[in-house]
Order: C-alpha cells, then sequence, then structure tokens
C-alpha cells in the first residue's frame, strides 16, 4: 500500500483505507514505518473510543477526526457567532475560520452552517443557547 494512501487513512480522508492499512504487512523496514504504523493502529477509524467497548458509530468515528481547534469552532458556531465574531475570540483571521469551516463540514458530511449547528447540538459538540 502506497504511503500516500496511508496518509489518507490516517488523515480521516478514507476509513476503508485506514482499515485495509491495519492489515497490510510493512512494504518498509521497520525502523522507518513502525513509529507511523503506531501512530496509525491509534487513528480514530482503528480504536473503539467509546467506553463500554463496542465498535464506534460512523457518526463516532466523524466526531474522532475532528481536531480540538475545529472542536472550538464549532461550539462557538453554535452559539451563533459569525465568522468574524469567532475568529476575534480565537484570536485567527477569518480566512482561516472559513477553511476550519470548510474542513468541518468535509469532515461531518453536512453542507451548511445551518446543518452543523443542527448536528452540533444532536452530537453534543455545543450547547443550546439558552
Amino acid at each position: 500500500m502506497a504511503l500516500s494512501a496511508i496518509w489518507k487513512a490516517f488523515t480521516g480522508q478514507d476509513s476503508r483505507l485506514a482499515k485495509e492499512a491495519l492489515k497490510a504487512p510493512a512494504q518498509t523496514s521497520p525502523e522507518v514505518f513502525s513509529p507511523f504504523l503506531h501512530d496509525l493502529r491509534n487513528c480514530p477509524f482503528a480504536r473503539t473510543p467509546t467506553r463500554d467497548g463496542r465498535p464506534p458509530t460512523a457518526e463516532e468515528a466523524k466526531i474522532a477526526t475532528l481536531t480540538p481547534r475545529e472542536r472550538e469552532v464549532i461550539a462557538l458556531v453554535g452559539q451563533g457567532l459569525r465568522n468574524k465574531q469567532i475568529a476575534q475570540r480565537l484570536a485567527l483571521s477569518e480566512n482561516t475560520v472559513r477553511r476550519d469551516l470548510a474542513s468541518i463540514f468535509r469532515k461531518l458530511g453536512v453542507i451548511e452552517r445551518l446543518n452543523l449547528i443542527l448536528y452540533a447540538y444532536r452530537h453534543g459538540l455545543a450547547r443550546i443557547p439558552l
């Protein structure tokens, strides 16, 4: 398996590849490949993040791919903040916030801000403002 395919699996771009990569023997020397394979085995698609030992659901696997900053952005979107306000709150540029949102949309499979807000409320990524 090519390293580019393994990288896609590791970064959450293709969960099918992650599963295949875990089964495939290392095609390079163990010293080089071993640390990477260790990280791959601990990626969101390969581990069981649930406390009760059951395999993760598809939604749990998606959520596990989010970075801490993406989670912060989601929480702030859930509070009703606009991109400019989020950028000020997190000391980022508006372009960075837009890129983070595009990444979040892709990872979670939502197509617009309203869908993201509903998804975040359903899955505990944001609190409903009272």
